[in-house]
């Protein structure tokens, strides 16, 4: 068994977080590509993703796969895929954002993942996997889209998270941040 079974099997049987009451996670499988070189963070599983077995399945997935298909890739084929928190945070089933808490205990999850898979480039949806590399405060629309290169070569691509946008409920800002991640996809894939 090596380090990344080792970490996955921690995850699954961690149950730290009081403000969680089922633990339901990702099974390993679902995970995508263990030997890519780009990874995925998003803030938490879905309901719906989870029922499906496989991250990306709703209307913020439609998004996100739409956009790296016209990029010609497949999600599960070229991105080691995660979340900040790994149990789905919810009240009465439906989806809601992390806290603080549950952040916080499953940091070391995801600080592991990043260690021991050292993607290259990484992909990350939503305010709460971008604050795990940016402490300062910072507005989601001043850095969407753009490109920070970590001192160790790691290229960092923060975007909104795909329910956010369709929560705007506005055609043209849709099409502005699919342009956007699909081009940052391409240029990604084609170095």
């Amino acid at each position: 068994m090596d380090k990344i079974e080792r970490l996955h099997i921690k995850v699954a049987k961690c149950s730290k977080c009081i403000t969680i009451t089922d633990f339901r996670k990702f099974q390993m499988k679902a995970h995508g590509n263990f030997n890519s070189k780009n990874m995925i963070i998003s803030e938490a599983p879905a309901g719906k993703s989870l029922d499906n077995g496989k991250f990306w399945t709703g209307e913020s997935g439609e998004l996100l796969r739409d956009c790296i298909l016209e990029a010609g890739l497949k999600l599960e084929n070229d991105f080691y895929i995660t979340d900040v928190v790994k149990c789905w945070p919810h009240i009465n089933k439906k989806n809601r954002p992390p806290n603080s808490i549950e952040i916080n205990n499953c940091k070391k999850f995801i600080e592991a993942e990043i260690d021991l898979l050292k993607p290259k480039n990484i992909f990350l949806f939503g305010k709460y996997s971008v604050e795990l590399y940016i402490k300062n405060k910072f507005l989601m629309k001043d850095i969407n889209g753009q490109v920070i290169n970590l001192e160790d070569g790691t290229n960092l691509y923060p975007f909104y998270h795909p329910s956010y946008v369709l929560k705007q409920n506005n055609l043209e800002i849709e099409i502005s941040y699919m342009e956007i991640l699909t081009n940052n996809l391409k240029k990604v894939f084609e170095t």
